[in-house]
């Protein structure tokens, strides 16, 4: 038995620790999977500070995480597709979390295949961000004209490394500039250029939220589309006539966790990790990263 972090209160000033916990034997339809890798993700810190509780309550003690790779070590009944010994990667159930641990048992729908050459903590950094840009760009298919993407953080790098390939795309962002390249127009967060693009584009999806939105939707033309990541409009948000605005729930799912291997695998998608820690260092790194004093991404890797 190994370390785990812990969350034993949380608030503005949540309270991570180390303690050992028994690993959980699969039941019918699970894997229990040795963890390689854990990324942390925004969610993670909304969590830990109570933010969601209605949506995810949240039982203490809690094992944060929900993003990791490892290799199975067992498999329950009726499970088909996974052995001893694959290398997986996959995304837990906010509620449970269980990523920041040695192990972790969960649904096999959860969790799918790591594609050959891209290493574990590669493969924990991709999992939400290229989930929700999937899923994103999925929801906006069918809308015609330029797209613009609010942020340059992981979901936004994401959502560019996708998007290129299809389309024109426009991001803003203030860490922007290092997404430049062919077919990517690079703007800065604010200003005239990033107003005229916001108001020419068929579709404008916001990886930030928070009160800019409404600045958005009010320079959005009739027939554009806006899609929300970060957080659902505010119910009294004025939405402009002729244009669609909603919010994009992450799903998840086996099936994406295979389209995000095969981007992978393909270069498509190519993650920035900012920090690699061990769990001896979690505690820290969490309570860093829930106070915002910590750049995307940080990835925990097995020590040893």
């Amino acid at each position: 038995m190994t370390w785990s972090l812990i969350l034993t209160r949380m608030g503005a000033t949540p309270e991570p620790g180390l303690a050992e916990l028994p690993p959980r034997e699969p039941g019918p339809g699970e894997l229990r999977i040795d963890i390689d890798a854990a990324a942390l993700n925004p969610l993670d810190a909304k969590l830990a500070r109570g933010h969601l509780a209605d949506w995810f309550p949240i039982v203490l003690p809690w094992v944060p995480g929900t993003d990791f790779a490892g290799r199975v070590v067992a498999v329950g009944a009726g499970v088909t597709g996974f052995a001893p010994g694959d290398e997986v990667f996959g995304r837990s159930d906010p509620v449970a979390g269980g990523a920041f641990g040695p192990a972790i048992t969960l649904p096999a729908g959860f969790v799918a295949r790591r594609p050959a050459g891209i290493d574990a903590a590669t493969a924990a950094s991709l999992v939400t961000p290229a989930a929700i840009a999937l899923q994103a760009l999925d929801e906006v298919a069918g809308a015609d004209g330029p797209l613009v993407i609010l942020g340059s953080g992981a979901v936004g790098t994401a959502l560019v490394q996708i998007a290129r390939h299809g389309r024109a795309v426009t991001i803003s962002g203030r860490h922007a500039a290092r997404l430049a390249v062919p077919g990517v127009q690079v703007l800065a967060a604010e200003g005239a250029d990033l107003a005229a693009a916001i108001a020419g584009a068929g579709v404008v999806i916001d990886t930030v939220g928070g009160p800019r939105q409404r600045q958005v939707l009010a320079r959005l033309s009739p027939g554009a589309r806006f899609l929300a990541i970060a957080e659902p409009l505010p119910e009294d948000a004025a939405v402009p006539a002729g244009v669609e605005a909603g919010f994009a729930a992450l799903a998840g799912g086996g099936g994406q966790l295979d389209r995000i291997a095969g981007l992978a695998a393909d270069g498509v998608l190519v993650p920035e990790i900012a920090n690699r820690f061990g769990i001896g260092d979690a505690a820290a790194v969490f309570s860093a990263w829930t106070a915002g004093r910590l750049p995307a991404r940080q990835v925990m890797v097995r020590e040893g």
